[in-house]
């Protein structure tokens, strides 16, 4: 059906948020909302009810909904009423669906101005349908919300298995013998700090972006040709290897390469070819909050973070009996498995509430 289009301006107004401070948050229960979500609570409400607010400075577009009285903080837009008849729970959808975050006015500090969000148009169904719209759109995103959030309860999973199975390693309650990483890695070298020219396929070139969730990720990825590969045969990579990224915001990152990445080539990064059977073990443990603390000591420096070999060689790591580690090697694999079905759900259930708020949205 197609309904009348009208400016966003016509139907609500965009309203200057309130500088609030943290240090004149007094505590309480109410939000206190900033471009990208609650940044704290506080006594007094700035708003009487309903409220959706957009990211102004820094997040610029970013929606958020409050369904009690809420502080929109001075880097915000809130609405908290309509100049004509809607639901507010579709104005917030189409609001998602307008995408405000491709506006963006300033070079310095992302601003939005609402100028533009007023020009934008926007379908107005009768009030009875933008509530079924809203109704659906609100199904689809509590599923999507709550594939996310199994996801995250997943991945804190392994972290309480290890526990239970072994101690906190920095206290290590049960006296485990601690010793350098070097003696779990046969080989570190290092990837190309010289990377050949990027092509649409190939051979794939695994970089540090590709390095997440303690594994190799495809988004991202490039390929290079089978001569550039040739070059830099050293950087070769195989299935069971550890990558780890070297600098940056993420330097310490780690991750396994999975059987699809075997033969591929590294960039930077260092390469561990780890003793069997504690590839699974040291991946784990380099990427927990343990083994985070100890990398982020030994890479400070002046900039940004670094590692090189050395570093990582010097590592202290628990030693653990051989049939332990097989045995928690098997507790990974199983919870790999679960969540590559937990990520293809979520996938899924983000695409059907992408493709839902497109149809109201046109």
């Amino acid at each position: 059906m197609n309904y009348p289009k009208v400016r966003l301006g016509e139907v609500c107004e965009l309203i200057y948020g309130d500088g609030l401070k943290e240090q004149s948050r007094h505590g309480g229960n109410v939000p206190v909302y900033g471009s990208n979500g609650i940044v704290g609570y506080h006594s007094k409400a700035l708003t009487t009810g309903e409220t959706i607010i957009i990211g102004r400075k820094g997040s610029i577009g970013e929606v958020h909904i409050s369904r009690v009285p809420c502080w929109p903080i001075d880097t915000t837009y809130y609405i908290e009423n309509t100049k004509i008849p809607c639901d507010f729970t579709w104005l917030y959808y189409i609001l998602i669906a307008l995408d405000l975050t491709r506006f963006n006015k300033s070079a310095a500090v992302p601003g939005l101005n609402r100028d533009d969000a007023y020009e934008q148009f926007i379908p107005l169904p009768p009030l009875d349908e933008q509530r079924r719209i809203a109704a659906l759109l609100q199904r689809a995103d509590r599923l999507r919300r709550l594939r996310r959030f199994s996801r995250q309860l997943s991945d804190t999973f392994l972290q309480s298995v290890f526990l239970q199975m072994f101690g906190d390693p920095v206290t290590n309650p049960m006296g485990w013998e601690m010793k350098e990483f070097n003696a779990f890695a046969d080989t570190i070298t290092y990837g190309t700090g010289s990377p050949p020219p990027y092509q649409l396929d190939g051979i794939p070139f695994v970089r540090a972006t590709n390095i997440k969730q303690g594994t190799v990720l495809r988004d991202g990825m490039v390929y290079i040709s089978e001569d550039d590969a040739k070059r830099i045969s050293r950087c070769r990579i195989k299935a069971g290897n550890l990558i780890v990224v070297r600098s940056g915001i993420n330097s310490g990152d780690c991750g396994l390469i999975p059987d699809i990445y075997d033969g591929a080539y590294a960039a930077y990064d260092l390469i561990v070819e780890i003793k069997f059977p504690y590839n699974y073990y040291c991946n784990f443990l380099i990427n927990s909050p343990f083994g985070k603390t100890q990398l982020s000591a030994l890479t400070r420096r002046a900039g940004q973070p670094h590692l090189n070999a050395e570093q990582l060689r010097s590592l202290n790591i628990p030693n653990l009996p051989m049939e332990l580690i097989i045995k928690f090697t098997e507790r990974i694999k199983e919870t790999e498995k679960l969540q590559r079905h937990q990520a293809e759900s979520s996938r899924q259930s983000e695409q059907l509430f992408q493709t839902l708020l497109a149809r109201a949205f046109s």
